[in-house]
């Protein structure tokens, strides 16, 4: 959560405290206070909201980032490097030894 954002549900709570205040000196709640509790209510939800789906995309995100790394294989450096340089240079070794190489598989 950002610092606006702390800010922002800081107002709402004393938002809220201030209507529970009125409440508790008027002995009754009144549709006018009803409402204003109510619209307070639905902007923390919606904000809850937000927040809880950005925590899901985060954790999909995690969990899809474990699953890569830990199913895929990790091909050594020097490896990766010649198979690199087999597909930029290609060799005419199957096809010039092909005989050689029927032979023995």
């Amino acid at each position: 959560m950002t610092g606006c954002e702390v800010d922002y549900f800081h107002l709402l709570k004393a938002k809220i405290i201030e209507l529970k205040n009125r409440v508790d000196i008027s002995q009754f709640m009144n549709q006018e206070l009803f409402t204003e509790f109510d619209f307070a209510f639905n902007v923390i939800n919606q904000v809850w909201q937000r927040e809880e789906e950005l925590r899901r995309q985060k954790q999909n995100e995690d969990e899809s980032l474990y699953l890569t790394k830990t199913k895929c294989e990790e091909e050594d450096e020097a490896m990766s490097e010649l198979r690199e340089i087999e597909n930029t240079f290609p060799s005419g070794l199957q096809q010039d030894f092909r005989e050689f190489y029927m032979k023995r598989h």
